[in-house]
């Protein structure tokens, strides 16, 4: 019996070099769908391309791979992390968020790489994401709110969800996931 618990990998795209940066800025987002996936017991690995190379990621046969996206450069490097991943194992469902694919999530699922969008805050969708995909259930994804996906290449947009109380978002993020050994 294999009692490997499911993982996923979450990216952040944007490629530069912070060597000559004062600062450092933490994909905080990644940090709370991280924290979300690790309360239903996922394995979650954050590659950070400010700061991990695209040689360092790790391929496997995640539950998903899911990237975050602003509309410019981060789509296109993005992209090119999600072709990585169709290449290595076609099977491997591929999920974005953020505001581009929020505001654009039709468009964005046209390109062949996409299958999942997650509009909007994704805390509450991920998760509800992650158990369909554990129980490998398509019919499960008309129910998720803030989800856009495609089944057999046609493009179901769902309703939204209701913004987080910020109240209510754990104070205590995973950062220790981020810039770790990712071997």
């Amino acid at each position: 019996m294999n009692n490997k618990k499911p993982s996923v990998l979450l990216v952040n795209p944007e490629e530069y070099n912070i060597s000559n940066m004062n600062i450092c800025r933490f994909p905080v987002s990644l940090l709370y769908i991280a924290g979300s996936l690790e309360s239903i017991d996922i394995e979650v690995n954050i590659v950070d391309l400010k700061i991990n190379t695209i040689d360092e990621i790790v391929f496997d046969d995640y539950l998903f791979v899911g990237i975050t996206m602003l509309t410019g450069r981060m789509i296109k490097d993005g992209l090119n992390v999600l072709q990585l991943f169709k290449d290595y194992n076609p099977d491997i469902p591929t999920v974005i968020g953020g505001v581009h694919p929020t505001l654009l999530a039709e468009q964005s699922l046209k390109n062949e790489l996409v299958d999942f969008v997650v509009m909007g805050e994704g805390e509450e969708t991920i998760k509800e994401l992650s158990n369909a995909l554990l129980l490998n259930d398509v019919n499960l994804f008309q129910d998720i709110k803030g989800l856009a996906y495609k089944v057999d290449n046609k493009i179901h947009i769902n309703s939204g969800r209701v913004p987080s109380n910020m109240d209510e978002l754990p104070i205590h993020l995973p950062y220790h996931l981020i810039g770790h050994d990712l071997s």
